[in-house]
């Protein structure tokens, strides 16, 4: 079994800082946050034999990918991995479940999954928990879980490189505080830059070659997928009106100074190949699936001139067109190609971001611009090899890489300064806070006499706007079904009841009954509100 005697120094640090407590590990890509967790998991099973652990990530691709990460480091543990399809495991076949949020809810539903039995929950890319997304969810049921006293405390570990999208100084503050109140966080423990340099990664300390220019979005994607789709020949059209726009369109496809956002990348492809040689490896980031198509296929077309071969990946079963389809086995295909060095360039959106561990990118070439910080870390964490270098051809103007890093400085400045106890999020601010998502979820969705909304589905756009609990259980009663729900926030918590001879009449009826609970005891509060 491996030992801590195996970690970084840094990273040793932070397993004794954590120890038993709740906490979050603000870690950039590539300085193994994984290996912690694994390591916090190997110390609770040997503490607690007899619990189980919850290791959460938020793709199918993880699952896998984590799992073999903590199979490796814990080597008497049985991790079983459990993603949407599979059958589902039974608490006896493993030590420790590695699962996406969405498939663990569903299981949830189908099995009684008591937190009890766990004595550890990691979320992986711990962020999400602030957005509308299983996270949430489960993150607030564990919440409701260790708030009663008869219950044994169950510890939450947070991993990220960036915890928050927020931009502004004082919407960081408030989205930590979240994060911080509804995961019951008091740790958050973050290498320093110092001790990076001192455990060997380089990257944060590599020169970084940022050259920003501007164009007009997309059009060089979409005159060059034209042109290889042969889209601009005329013998198909028999439209005067379209044969004219046509006309323009090769007239400005002909024009090669439009393209000078893909000679910009060529010519730092051919730089970077003269610099690295074979041993080169380039992931270039794109936003849209279709650009990660194009540019890989051109890359490939000039391959003889810049000695490069690329594949693109992107989510995996989605379409780039009605016609082109990715499938999870090409996406794998392409990254392990990657690894092999059969291909040297990766042309790819954000699904090669969070956790997908592609430790032989020396260049990374960022095609169009960021949007937030969580972008900036997970995508500069990818050039992790000696002497790496990134490329910057696009950046927003209201976003530009220099806001982006004052962000992500600001939020290890939080991370290093964090205190429980002056943290913790205002509990009269909230309920004030909480009034007003109530007030405008009534007056959105409960006051409307006439809705078109099914109830299930007006009950959870109001759980949507309020950020409420909304939990779900069945049970049979004389061959009918019964369903349970309850909306929990700060302000209250209402039951709702509804029988049916079907699953679905059973869901229905409960949740109308249970807007007509929530239309009761807001519609005065709201009213109210309105004065």
């Amino acid at each position: 079994m491996a030992t801590s005697k195996e970690l970084r120094p840094y990273q040793a640090r932070i397993v004794e800082n954590v120890g038993q407590s709740n906490a979050i590990l603000k870690m950039p890509t590539g300085s193994g946050k994984t290996i912690v967790a694994a390591e916090l998991i190997r110390r609770s099973l040997e503490s607690y034999p007899s619990y189980r652990i919850l290791f959460l990530v938020p793709t199918c691709e993880l699952v896998s990918q984590q799992s073999n990460v903590i199979r490796n480091w814990v080597s008497t543990a049985v991790v079983a991995g459990f993603t949407g399809g599979m059958a589902d495991p039974e608490v006896s076949d493993f030590h420790v479940l590695v699962a996406t949020p969405a498939a663990y809810l569903s299981l949830k539903v189908r099995k009684e999954y008591p937190w009890g039995w766990y004595r550890l929950v990691v979320f992986d890319e711990v962020h999400h928990v602030l957005k509308e997304h299983p996270y949430r969810t489960i993150a607030l049921a564990l919440k409701d879980h260790c708030c009663s006293e008869k219950n044994a405390p169950v510890q939450i570990l947070g991993l990220s490189a960036s915890l928050t999208y927020q931009i502004a100084d004082e919407a960081i503050q408030k989205t930590l505080e979240r994060l911080c109140y509804e995961l019951d966080i008091v740790k958050m423990e973050s290498p320093t830059p110092q001790e990076l340099k001192d455990g060997g990664l380089e990257v944060w300390y590599v020169a970084l070659r940022v050259l920003v220019t501007t164009w007009e979005e997309d059009e060089q994607v979409v005159l060059q997928w034209l042109q290889m789709n042969d889209a601009l020949t005329e013998s198909t059209y028999d439209s005067d009106d379209l044969l004219e726009l046509i006309a323009n369109l090769r007239q400005r496809a002909s024009n090669q100074y439009i393209y000078f956002k893909w000679n910009r990348l060529k010519h730092h492809l051919e730089e970077k190949k003269r610099r690295f040689g074979d041993h080169v490896r380039c992931i270039v980031f794109v936003q849209q699936r279709i650009t990660s198509y194009v540019l890989a296929k051109m890359i490939n077309d000039h391959h003889f001139a810049l000695g490069l071969c690329a594949g693109f990946v992107s989510s995996r079963g989605s379409k780039i067109t009605p016609s082109i389809k990715v499938s999870k086995s090409m996406v794998a295909e392409s990254i392990q190609k990657f690894r092999d060095g059969q291909l040297n360039v990766l042309v790819a959106t954000s699904v090669v971001e969070e956790g997908i561990d592609i430790p032989e990118a020396n260049v990374v070439i960022l095609y169009d611009s960021m949007k937030d910080s969580v972008e900036l870390c997970q995508r500069f964490g990818r050039a992790r090899a000696h002497q790496s270098s990134i490329v910057i051809l696009d950046e927003r103007n209201d976003r530009p890489v220099v806001l982006l890093e004052s962000v992500r400085n600001i939020q290890d400045t939080l991370v290093n300064e964090f205190d429980p106890v002056t943290i913790g999020i205002n509990v009269a601010e909230e309920r004030l806070r909480q009034k007003g998502r109530e007030q405008g979820g009534y007056r959105s969705v409960l006051c409307h006499e006439k809705c078109v909304k099914t109830p299930i589905l007006a009950l959870n756009e109001y759980k949507v706007k309020t950020k409420a609990y909304l939990t779900e259980q069945w049970s049979n009663c004389d061959c009918h079904f019964r369903c349970n729900m309850e909306y929990k926030s700060i302000l209250r918590t209402l039951n709702a009841t509804g029988e049916g001879a079907t699953k679905q009449g059973a869901k229905i009826l409960c949740a109308d009954n249970l807007l007509r609970e929530l239309k009761r005891v807001t519609a005065g509060m709201a009213q109210s509100g309105l004065n």
